[in-house]
């Protein structure tokens, strides 16, 4: 009895995920630009700092999202 959900190009999907993650290895080794770098940038562009003690739920989440994505990337 087959299953209803098969599992059809998976190799592809693998091979894309690996490529494109390739591909962004090499471009951040290309620029010098790394997550933290990146992160570090747009959170002094964008005075990531200054939302958290804003009242808006939107800048909370804004807020939130750079600092798990600095925890994810343990950044200084």
């Amino acid at each position: 009895m087959k299953s209803k959900f098969e599992f059809k190009y998976t190799d592809v999907v693998v091979v894309a995920l690996a490529m494109t993650i390739g591909f962004c290895v090499i471009l951040m080794n290309l620029t010098g630009l790394w997550p933290c770098q990146i992160l570090e940038a747009t959170g002094q562009y964008f005075q990531i700092d200054t939302l958290q003690n804003s009242t808006s739920s939107i800048d909370k989440i804004m807020y939130d999202m750079h600092n798990s994505l600095v925890g994810l990337f343990r950044c200084g």
